[in-house]
């Protein structure tokens, strides 16, 4: 493994090979370019210089990869460069493949929701193939799905990994929603939202799945939007003088976002989401 390799050459280079900040933001650039023109499925998400780690979408799941020990491997013999980033490739592939190796007491405590749209599961599906990832609808154009977040890595859940771990739908919805409400609890959806209009963004991932703890029915007539993962944004349709004006603001936001969801606006009618259209 180069992990190992480079961990241990790492080691040495504090004392004999020590780069400055600035020749390792160089390596970390040329990786990025690298990886572009190497591996065009990887998605760069972006680099901490300070920390020296990049955080990527490798085969549709998220990681973050310390790359200290690598720029050391690398400036050692500048040559090898390719093949070391194609390892680091292929091992954070065989890292983020297959979390139902782990027995479910390990996950059980990273599970998570995420919310996305039917598209957004529909295009997914040439990605992860026959490992359909685990979901529920949620209403209107939204559906549940399911990542085990280690905080390094945040990676999908298929229908195999639920098998391997001998549970069903309902158990790992069950645990991700429970595991959600222990992060936010003094949170407005759960402390109760203003129908002059509440923003949530605490900006760790799961701002839009913070829906799934509105009580529906207290929620009744609320207007809400999901533009992206990290802005849930809610009000009382009565509050609302220009609804046009308002689609073109989420519109706008879910264009401009990170990690877009959805950019369109919903409403809770009779315990239910549904389009606002609707």
């Amino acid at each position: 493994m180069w992990a190992s390799a480079c961990l241990g050459i790492a080691a040495l280079g504090v004392a004999l090979w020590p780069s400055s900040r600035r020749t390792e933001r160089a390596w970390i650039r040329r990786i990025r370019r690298q990886v572009a023109w190497r591996h065009p499925d990887v998605e760069w998400l972006g680099e901490d210089f300070e920390g020296a780690t990049i955080r990527c979408r490798v085969s549709g799941q998220e990681t973050v990869i310390p790359v200290g020990g690598l720029v050391a491997a690398c400036e050692e013999d500048p040559a090898s460069f390719p093949t070391l980033v194609a390892a680091m490739v292929r091992d954070e592939r065989d890292r983020l493949d297959d979390p139902g190796r782990d027995v479910w007491s390990a996950v059980a405590p990273y599970l998570m929701p995420q919310i996305r749209t039917e598209a957004w599961l529909t295009a997914q599906k040439a990605r992860f193939g026959p490992a359909a990832l685990l979901h529920r609808p949620l209403g209107a154009d939204l559906v549940v799905c399911y990542v085990v977040d280690r905080g390094d890595a945040m990676t999908f859940v298929a229908r195999r990994h639920a098998r391997a771990w001998g549970r069903s739908l309902d158990d790992v919805d069950e645990r991700a929603l429970a595991n959600l409400a222990e992060c936010s609890e003094d949170c407005a959806v759960r402390t109760g939202p203003g129908r002059e209009g509440t923003a949530v963004s605490r900006g760790d991932g799961y701002d839009a799945a913070r829906v799934l703890l509105l009580d529906p029915f207290h929620a009744e007539g609320l207007l809400l939007a999901v533009p992206s993962r990290d802005v849930l944004w809610l009000a009382g349709a009565e509050k609302i003088v220009d609804i046009g004006a308002l689609r073109r603001e989420v519109a706008t936001v879910a264009s401009r976002a990170a990690e877009p969801v959805s950019a369109e606006l919903y409403t809770v009618r009779r315990g239910r989401l549904v389009s606002a259209e609707s």
